[in-house]
């Protein structure tokens, strides 16, 4: 997933303090759960190259910008309008025609309703009463289910599609075998 770091309030810090800083959060960022190639964003240049790599590869550009004095704030301005649209609105109807692909951030037991998913539907799209498959479990092997419900933001919703975080409710799932 594509991030940037922007930090805020450097014109309050000295400059050790802020180059510190920068290089806690590199440190962070190159880590084996992150595998991030961090780079500190001081010139034009470096804003063009890293907006158009950002996709791609696992560059995280690094803002240091005070709101106060305005210091990096162009750049930050121009990364944002240089970076391209995460996709097209022809690659976005391609992929919700995919078979679905929802990516499970996290499992939930609600009262009344039974297990509920919570995530980021990667591919198609998933609508109350869909059925589906779940797994792979440890053995390899999927599990059939049913939607029960489908949530957005909190609120219940007929159908999420591909780029859209949801919650799922499954019907006659049991939350021990997700």
């Amino acid at each position: 997933i594509p991030i940037c770091v922007v930090m805020t309030k450097v014109d309050v810090c000295t400059t050790t303090i802020v180059q510190k800083a920068v290089d806690q959060v590199k440190h962070v960022l190159q880590t084996p759960g992150c595998n991030k190639n961090p780079i500190l964003i001081e010139t034009e240049t470096e804003v063009i190259r890293t907006a158009s790599t950002f996709k791609q590869e696992s560059v995280t550009p690094i803002f240091v910008v005070s709101s106060v004095t305005g210091h990096n704030l162009d750049l930050l301005y121009s990364f944002l309008n240089l970076v391209p649209a995460v996709s097209s609105a022809v690659e976005q109807e391609k992929l919700e025609q995919e078979p679905l692909e929802f990516q499970i951030d996290e499992t939930f037991f609600v009262s009344g309703t039974g297990t509920v998913v919570g995530g980021k539907v990667v591919r198609g799209a998933v609508r109350l009463g869909d059925k589906g498959q779940i797994g792979p479990h440890d053995n390899g092997t999927f599990s059939p289910i049913t939607i029960g419900s489908v949530h957005r933001n909190r609120s219940p919703c007929r159908l999420a599609r591909a780029g859209q975080a949801a919650t799922l409710a499954l019907l006659n799932q049991d939350r021990s075998d997700i």
